[in-house]
Formats: structure tokens, C-alpha cells, sequence
């Protein structure tokens, strides 16, 4: 037997809060990755999830979930090799260790210079100015009509341990919530 890792237990508790919001009805989880990097011994665990219409929904069918906008929203955790070795191997104090946690928003959009500014000042007022917000804009070459996929990466530039597990509903509540106000944008930018 072992004992789980900082890794391990944020982990669970971040995908029992967003399986607790899908059981809700609020959003629908459209991805689940636990990857482990055999090259360079990382752990990732990445969870996506859309926004449930709860208007189109009962008017359609019940057993089939629908979807409300086009914007894909994903919390990823990250705990590389030196963090995981200095936990299991006592090498440092479980208060200097954790996980890199990122939240990423995506899209397809048309007009990035009019859609990517008040994204990213709506959720510096959201996040209280938290998180380091970076967007990042492609796009196939060749197109004539240009059409962009535009990804915002959210971090907290900082590490993240055990002692903010009692902050998981909130940033799981911040992360639906900016998905909400991101799609209510969307159609009119």
C-alpha cells in the first residue's frame, strides 16, 4: 500500500467537483485524460466540459444532453517529476510542493481583435485579477474566409497544494461561471 500524492489527492477532489456539476445538470464533461509521460515521468490530468442549454434540452429530449455556445472550457493538473521525487522521497516539505493547475477556454471565432480584449478584461474582473490570462490565437494557412481557434490559458502562476483543496468548489464555480459569461459574449462579438 501507498500513500496517495498531493497529485493524487487534488486530482480526486477536482473531478469529484466537476462530476458534481454534470450530476447538477450545470455543465456536461466532455473529456477526461490521466496521462502519465513515460519519457519525462509527468502526470496530467486534464478534465473539458461544456455548458449545458437547459431550454433546448427539455424542449428536445431529455436523455440527450445539449450544448449551450461553442466555447470548450478545461482545468488541467500537472505535477512534474522533481515534484512528485521531492514528495515521495521526503526531499522537501509537503508545504514547498504541489501542481501546476490551468485553466484553458476555446473557440473558433472570426474576429480576434474584437473578441479576444473583452474576454480577457472579463475574466480579470472575474478572477479578481488572480489569474495570468494568455491568449492564443491560430490558424489553418490558405483559407480564404480566416477562421481562428482561439485558446485562452489561465494560470496562477504559482503552485498548488493541499491547503487549497477547501478552494476547489469556488474555482470550479469561477471556471463555470466565466464559460457562462465567455458564451454569452461569443454570438454577439
Amino acid at each position: 500500500m501507498f500513500d496517495p500524492t498531493i497529485y493524487d489527492n487534488l486530482k480526486t477532489v477536482l473531478e469529484g467537483a466537476l462530476y458534481e456539476k454534470d450530476f447538477a445538470g450545470a455543465i456536461l464533461v466532455t473529456q477526461r485524460r490521466d496521462l502519465v509521460d513515460l519519457a519525462t515521468l509527468e502526470r496530467e490530468f486534464i478534465m473539458g466540459f461544456q455548458e449545458r442549454d437547459h431550454e433546448t434540452s427539455q424542449a428536445v429530449d431529455e436523455e440527450t444532453p445539449q450544448l449551450k455556445g461553442n466555447v470548450v472550457a478545461q482545468i488541467s493538473l500537472r505535477a512534474p517529476l522533481h515534484e512528485l521525487a521531492g514528495e515521495i522521497l521526503e526531499l522537501q516539505a509537503v508545504e514547498e510542493l504541489g501542481c501546476e493547475l490551468i485553466i484553458a477556454y476555446r473557440c473558433t471565432i472570426f474576429d480576434p481583435e474584437r473578441f479576444i480584449p473583452p474576454v480577457v478584461t472579463m475574466l480579470e474582473q472575474l478572477w479578481d485579477g488572480r489569474l495570468l490570462i494568455v491568449p492564443i490565437l491560430s490558424y489553418p494557412y490558405g483559407l480564404q474566409k480566416k477562421q481562428f481557434s482561439v485558446e485562452f490559458q489561465c494560470s496562477f502562476q504559482r503552485k498548488i497544494g493541499e491547503l487549497q483543496i477547501p478552494d476547489f468548489p469556488l474555482l470550479v464555480q469561477l471556471t463555470i461561471d466565466s464559460l457562462t459569461q465567455i458564451n454569452r459574449l461569443y454570438p454577439q462579438l
